[in-house]
């Protein structure tokens, strides 16, 4: 039976989050044909064309959709496990779903675990998506990805690895526990007589802030020993002309 309910949990996911894709990858095409409309209007019309600020526009309207359509496919799972244990479990309804032969604490884990792994999957879509963007739309991409693979390699790979590997199982982390706040913050909502919407968003952030301290401090007691490594003199030159790596890493530790 738990088996049955993880395959109703992801067909329901998959019905959705494939039309989400399905999405994403349209708007990419339709942003290669507007990019290439544009190119080719670029070298046929003169620089003060009204044509040529036209078509800017388009390009502008798809490179916004972008960047809502990433947004969605990356949100989308937890509002769907939202839905979903709203629905199934805390609505008057719920109790259908407890006269399954399961313990009630399986159908909690079956939603967050199907809500973690779809959100791990649009990620790893979204990722796709930007490199497919990066590698379309600009023609020297190959090119800076070398340049930038041989700066972290004389900036010492090793290292790199490791802080690499250290913000995927943060990512990890954060998926799970994302999934874990939003069935957390639904049954507080439920808990309360009144403004139920509000408690559920308010504990949601708040558990939000909580673990983006958390995550903050853990990362710096675990990055002071790597930061803190003997480097060569080459691989610091390296660093400071080739590429800005510890910019670079400040700004990935920012948005995290």
């Amino acid at each position: 039976m738990l088996r049955m309910l993880y395959r109703y949990e992801n067909r329901y996911y998959a019905k959705i989050m494939s039309l989400c894709y399905l999405i994403l990858a349209g708007t990419l095409l339709v942003g290669r044909l507007t990019y290439e409309l544009f190119v080719y209007l670029e070298k046929s019309l003169p620089e003060d064309s009204d044509m040529l600020v036209l078509t800017s526009i388009p390009m502008s309207l798809v490179l916004m959709l972008a960047v809502l359509a990433v947004f969605a496919v990356l949100i989308i799972p937890q509002v769907l496990l939202a839905v979903r244990f709203w629905k199934n479990l805390i609505r008057d309804g719920g109790y259908l779903s407890l006269t399954l032969p399961v313990k009630p604490q399986a159908h909690v884990g079956c939603k967050i675990v199907t809500a973690f792994v779809w959100t791990v999957i649009s990620a790893l879509v979204s990722a796709a998506f930007v490199a497919a963007a990066v590698l379309l739309f600009n023609d020297k991409a190959v090119e800076t990805i070398v340049e930038a693979y041989r700066a972290l390699k004389n900036a010492g790979m090793s290292e790199m690895i490791i802080i690499f590997a250290a913000l995927a199982v943060n990512g990890l982390l954060y998926a799970l526990v994302t999934a874990v706040r939003t069935a957390f913050s639904m049954s507080m909502g439920q808990l309360t007589r009144k403004n139920k919407l509000l408690v559920a968003i308010g504990s949601w952030f708040g558990t939000g802030v909580a673990w983006d301290i958390l995550s903050s401090m853990a990362y710096v007691v675990a990055m002071i020993p790597i930061l803190s490594a003997e480097v060569s003199e080459e691989a610091a030159e390296s660093v400071l002309t080739e590429m800005p790596i510890q910019e670079l890493l400040s700004w990935i530790f920012s948005i995290i």
